[in-house]
């Protein structure tokens, strides 16, 4: 797992039976164009491989794709979007968008999906790990791929993140986007010892 870099290096673990070799590459780019990224490589399921996900809110659109090898301690090929800049536009869509650390999240505004993000996801996540246990919240514009991945646990190097996500479809109209509530550090940080992995 590696935080601001698109490549990440470690040792090699025995992935249980049914699992590949799988990459996870997350693009955050922040409202005033500052772009971070969060790379994980470990043990994937095969209906977890080869995903590309849209996702917004408050002030931040992300873009993440898994792409997985089938051989023995493989490297999964890198994903087709590297090196592209993310030029989403707005669709006419809307949905409320807010973060909060704990079970409920009450939007205080709107905003504006771009691109095939369809739907409004609400995303709780329980982060538990080396002494440290946190809940967060998250609500915002989403592609029908993000939101068909409803609840997953997953486990790496004595984390647990327990993740459980619902959709309904977006708003048509404008957006009256709400302030932003996070860093970049600290979105990334929580977000992404996570997010909407697969592993």
């Amino acid at each position: 797992m590696e935080y601001g870099s698109q490549t990440c290096d470690g040792g090699s673990i025995r992935c249980p039976a049914g699992n590949f070799c799988g990459t996870s590459l997350i693009e955050v780019t922040r409202k005033d164009g500052l772009r971070f990224y969060s790379v994980r490589r470990n043990c994937c399921y095969l209906d977890k491989c080869q995903q590309s996900f849209h996702y917004s809110h408050t002030n931040y659109r992300s873009r993440q794709q898994i792409n997985c090898c089938t051989t023995d301690n493989c490297t999964p090929p890198e994903p087709t979007w590297l090196g592209v800049k993310d030029e989403s536009e707005t669709n006419g869509l809307s949905c409320p968008t807010c973060v909060y650390p704990s079970f409920d999240c009450l939007a205080k505004g709107d905003i504006e999906c771009v691109g095939e993000e369809n739907k409004c996801y609400n995303l709780i996540q329980t982060y538990e790990g080396i002494g440290v246990t946190a809940i967060r919240t998250f609500r915002g514009c989403g592609t029908e791929s993000l939101c068909r991945f409803g609840e997953w646990t997953e486990k790496y190097e004595g984390i647990t993140l327990k993740s459980s996500i619902n959709c309904t479809d977006a708003n048509t109209g404008n957006a009256n986007m709400s302030p932003g509530l996070l860093n970049v550090f600290i979105y990334v940080a929580l977000y992404f010892l996570l997010l909407i992995n697969s592993f």
